[in-house]
């Protein structure tokens, strides 16, 4: 492993996070481990070693098969035995569609945008007799989880059958859920997605163990602010739009917290921040006044695939990141932070067999 942090730096970046007694604050730190249900029985053995010994204690991963069909085997023994080590997770928790429904088809020139599901033919009966009786077995092993996510980036193309591909670029606003006839389309499957959120609750509040465990709306991407995008052949809705069209179906009634995700780009701090401040993190409340947020989702690239590669820029970079982190952490807006992600080529903090400086930083609380 690589060497740890200064404790002068440690120090400072939780006085920057308002993790202290004063303030009573705290926060869910954690890190993304990507489709790990796809690894072999002895990669996710080598992927658990890896984690225990860096410390984590909190993982976003997948309930999911391995590809298409209906195993859920190789999911939940990588929870189940990430749980033994002390590890909990983040559960991403998949829709459910209607029967024959149809994937919205990939498009040859836009290889990332897959072919995904339109959230507007979600069943939650479906979901209640997939869910619920993988949820109760996992609950038998003594299983408590950090969090429940339904879904993922729900507000964009990639992820949501709802949106066209190609799309033309657009950005939606609030206004244009309800004006303009494709992000009407995308509204309609919104709603569709409450209705599946609110057999999520249903089953939580009736579990044995985890009835204590926070819901997450699904983790939004952040496209930026409504408009257009010259250029681009993929549409969205801003973060805010999607939490005010949700909230006002009854988002609120049915979840602890909603669920974000940033990629920041700017690079001088004040820009960084207003970004945060204004789109981000801007629909996020202290409890009592609406809801906090989690972001389970953020991160920066690495310099380079070289190994052992300077980390020391991201990692600085890194640093100011936490410090803006930490004003919405002392407000009480932001409840957890989740490290996207462990070994990604681009974004992973565990690189050349060890855990990076940015990754010490990501993790420690």
């Amino acid at each position: 492993m690589g060497s740890r942090v200064p404790v002068c730096a440690l120090a400072c970046l939780l006085v920057a996070l308002g993790i202290n007694a004063v303030a009573g604050e705290t926060v869910t730190v954690g890190v993304n481990v990507v489709n790990p249900q796809r690894l072999s029985a002895g990669d996710r053995q080598a992927l658990l070693d890896q984690l225990q010994t860096a410390g984590v204690r909190v993982i976003r991963a997948p309930l999911s098969p391995a590809w298409d069909g209906d195993d859920y085997g190789p999911a939940t023994d990588f929870i189940r035995r990430a749980s033994e080590r002390g590890i909990k997770a983040d559960l991403i928790v998949g829709l459910q569609y209607r029967e024959g429904a149809q994937r919205r088809p990939a498009v040859k020139d836009l290889p990332a945008m897959w072919p995904s599901f339109p959230f507007s033919v979600a069943d939650p009966e479906r979901f209640r007799a997939v869910f619920k009786p993988l949820f109760e077995r996992l609950e038998t092993t003594g299983i408590t989880f950090a969090a429940l996510e339904l879904g993922n980036e729900i507000n964009w193309t990639a992820f949501n059958g709802d949106f066209p591909i190609p799309g033309e670029g657009r950005v939606f606003g609030e206004a244009d859920l309800t004006r303009d006839p494709e992000a009407i389309r995308i509204a309609e499957g919104y709603r569709a997605y409450l209705r599946t959120l609110g057999v999520l609750k249903d089953i939580r509040d009736h579990s044995r163990l985890n009835r204590g465990t926070p819901i997450l709306s699904a983790g939004l991407s952040d496209p930026g602010p409504a408009g257009s995008r010259p250029g681009s052949k993929t549409d969205a809705v801003t973060i805010g739009a999607t939490l005010q069209y949700l909230r006002a179906n009854g988002l609120d009634a049915l979840v602890d917290a909603y669920g974000v995700h940033t990629y920041p780009v700017a690079k001088a701090s004040a820009q960084r921040l207003k970004q945060l401040e204004e789109d981000t993190l801007a629909e996020c409340r202290p409890p009592g006044q609406a809801k906090p947020c989690w972001l389970t989702e953020w991160g920066l690239p690495a310099a380079g695939a070289a190994c052992p590669g300077d980390d020391g820029p991201r990692a600085a970079l890194m640093r100011e990141m936490l410090a803006d982190f930490g004003q919405f952490v002392r407000q009480g807006q932001l409840k957890g932070m989740i490290y996207y992600a462990w070994s990604d080529d681009k974004y992973g903090i565990h690189r050349c067999g060890a855990l990076t400086e940015s990754g010490h930083l990501a993790l420690d609380r």
